[in-house]
């Protein structure tokens, strides 16, 4: 059987331990203690036998599912004439390449990562509810393979919302006499319902600390846990300091440059290094492109390419406070790589295409007329 070395050990392996487990057990199995993404994994092996490769495989059919919704996204923002050039950097980046190819959690937090968002996307331009609908459910899904991705999938929902409302005003004043009241009805409800079911509250996983802890708290409890298991990865800077204002700037601000940053080239001193480095110097890469490609936009457009850039810029901020090796630190980037990949289309296909015309000039370009795509 074909194994990543390297790469289906760690996590993967705990993974594949916990669903072998549920394998072996009667019936259908659930306990909210243990985690999700295994459970459904052994339950599947239930049906078809317990296999390493099964596992791999699901983790690969979600990663190819997910380059037909990034498709169906840049038909919604009209730049599906750089589907060639988006599909080939997305679906060639080497991270993503090992982690989608064994058993992790990856694969399928971005897959419904991209659902939430082209749901959303759909919201914000055509006002229907029932995509706000899908656009939840999506989340829910989401929010199902980690921890930390039930507070994103709350705030991008939220912030779907807000630009619905800001936008939309005028032409759906609907938005205003009947979806924020609603809204804002059943977000009450369920806070008052945590409060007072800590059954509830257990349930709703990352998002229940949003109304049980202070930021701060939350931040240094995952920050702890994180160190405690770093390994050769691990970065300089530690922990959180909330001692005093200017030193939570400082740490907060160290924990987000490092988050998207280390290791730096005076940081290499073994082979992990480097690659860490040019993974880093990759995402630089990209965000530049995305600022330029953003800066350039003058069509009706840019404002749904500054909502995928508010996305992004959230969920990595997010991640940023509870990583602390670049290893991780590389995993989480999977999740948010591919709105990086998007939004850097027209200037990365522009590149390409030079490139491949200096190598041959009689090469087509790798972009599509719409007529064609």
């Amino acid at each position: 059987m074909f194994r990543i070395k390297g790469a289906d050990g760690g996590d993967s392996e705990k993974f594949f331990i916990l669903a072998s487990k549920v394998a072996q057990s009667d019936g259908f199995y659930f306990n909210q203690k243990e985690i999700l993404y295994s459970q459904i994994i052994g339950n599947i092996f239930k049906v078809f036998g317990t296999s390493r490769f099964l596992g791999s495989e699901l983790s690969v059919l979600a990663f190819i599912l997910s380059c037909y919704v990034i498709l169906k996204i840049l038909k919604i923002l009209d730049l599906q004439k750089y589907a060639a050039p988006v599909i080939l950097i997305y679906g060639l980046h080497p991270s993503g390449i090992i982690i989608k190819s064994v058993m992790l959690r990856e694969s399928f937090q971005v897959l419904f990562f991209m659902v939430t968002v082209y749901w959303g996307l759909r919201f914000c331009r055509e006002f229907n509810l029932k995509h706000l609908f899908f656009c939840g459910v999506s989340a829910i899904f989401m929010s199902l393979f980690h921890f930390a991705l039930g507070i994103i999938a709350l705030l991008v929902f939220i912030l779907f919302i807000a630009f619905a409302v800001f936008f939309g005003i005028k032409e759906k004043p609907f938005i205003l006499k009947t979806l924020l009241p609603g809204l804002l009805t059943l977000f009450m409800g369920v806070v008052l319902a945590a409060q007072f079911s800590p059954t509830l509250l257990k349930q709703l996983g990352g998002i229940s600390y949003i109304f049980t802890k202070d930021p701060i708290t939350i931040i240094t409890k995952f920050r702890n846990a994180s160190i405690k298991k770093s390994g050769v990865a691990t970065y300089t800077v530690q922990n959180i300091d909330p001692n005093s204002s200017s030193n939570l700037i400082t740490s907060l601000a160290r924990a987000v440059i490092h988050y998207f940053y280390y290791p730096a080239p005076w940081d290499i001193k073994r082979s992990l290094d480097l690659y860490g480095f040019l993974e880093t110097a990759w995402r630089g890469l990209l965000l530049a492109l995305a600022l330029i490609s953003l800066f350039q936009e003058k069509g009706p457009n840019k404002k749904y390419l500054l909502l995928l850039f508010s996305i992004y810029i959230l969920n990595s901020l997010l991640w940023a406070l509870g990583t602390t090796n670049f290893g991780t630190a590389i995993r989480h980037h999977l999740v948010g790589h591919w709105l990086l990949v998007i939004l850097a289309a027209p200037l990365l296909a522009n590149l390409i295409d030079t490139g491949r015309k200096y190598a041959h000039p009689s090469a087509p370009p790798l972009t599509l007329d719409k007529g064609t795509s």
